[in-house]
């Protein structure tokens, strides 16, 4: 979007790791006590406009904006999810709180309980329709995609060098590694505290 030349190296196949689970949600929020997500409103309006884009030019619809059901299972989360939606800050209709006797009788598929949240800010995703959607539509901007790839990648001069186990080499002052929890394992970040 900004006109920067990208390149997405991948040492595996798309979705191979959990970008290919076949159910995502997006839901802001987390955890035992459904806090509100970091920067939430920030970072649903991104993703918001990133699934638009790319659903703007798939045939096939990957993901719907239908909110996110969290039943409370225990009478300790049931206190923590009733106390989320002002403890936190949520934004107007973003989450709402339902005693066990209306959650009973708005979402009767939930046998035992003790009430629960209605995300209404909250999306499922498709995710293997939506990761063969996306890597279209990054193709049709010219992103450079190498999966499969083994590759190094070292600094020199103030610059990051990928090399390719085929030859070929990028360079770039930026470097964003996705590559999760094993991110701790990679030898790439060893110079990091």
């Amino acid at each position: 979007q900004k006109g920067r030349e990208c390149v997405v190296i991948d040492p595996n196949k798309p979705g191979e790791g959990t970008s290919g689970s076949p159910g995502m949600l997006v839901n802001p929020a987390t955890g035992r006590r459904a806090k509100k997500s970091w920067n939430a409103n920030q970072c649903f309006g991104l993703i918001s406009d990133l699934l638009e884009r790319v659903q703007d030019e798939s045939d096939q619809p990957f993901y719907e904006k239908n909110g996110v059901v969290r039943p409370a299972l225990t009478e300790k989360l049931s206190k923590n999810f009733e106390r989320s939606p002002e403890k936190y800050d949520w934004p107007d209709d973003w989450i709402e709180w339902f005693p066990k006797d209306k959650f009973s009788e708005r979402f009767p598929i939930f046998e035992q309980h003790f009430g629960g949240l209605f995300v209404k800010n909250a999306m499922t995703v498709n995710g293997s329709l939506f990761m063969k959607a996306f890597g279209e539509y990054l193709e049709k901007r010219d992103v450079i995609t190498k999966f499969d790839a083994d590759y190094q990648l070292r600094q020199d001069q103030g610059r990051w060098i990928a090399e390719i186990e085929n030859g070929s080499m990028y360079q770039s002052k930026v470097v964003i590694d996705a590559t999760g929890y094993n991110q701790v394992h990679s030898a790439d970040w060893d110079f990091l505290n």
